[in-house]
C-alpha cells in the first residue's frame, strides 16, 4: 500500500536504475575512478578512494 504513495517520477527513477546495461556501469566506474586519479596525488590512491567509495555504495544499495 505504501508503494502506492510515492511520486510516479521516483519508481520510474528506480526501475531506470535497475536497467542500466553492463557496459554504462562500467564505464560509470571508468570514469569514476579517472575523476579520482586527477584529484589525487597517486594513481593508486586513486583506485583505493574508488574501492572503498564503491564498497559504501553496495551497502547502502543492500540496506546493510
Amino acid at each position: 500500500m505504501i508503494a502506492t504513495f510515492k511520486s510516479n517520477t521516483y519508481v520510474n527513477d528506480h526501475f531506470y536504475r535497475q536497467r542500466r546495461t553492463e557496459k554504462q556501469k562500467k564505464t560509470m566506474i571508468t570514469v569514476f575512478i579517472y575523476y579520482n586519479a586527477l584529484r589525487s596525488k597517486s594513481f593508486t590512491d586513486a583506485l583505493y578512494k574508488s574501492i572503498a567509495y564503491m564498497q559504501t555504495r553496495l551497502k547502502l544499495v543492500a540496506g546493510k
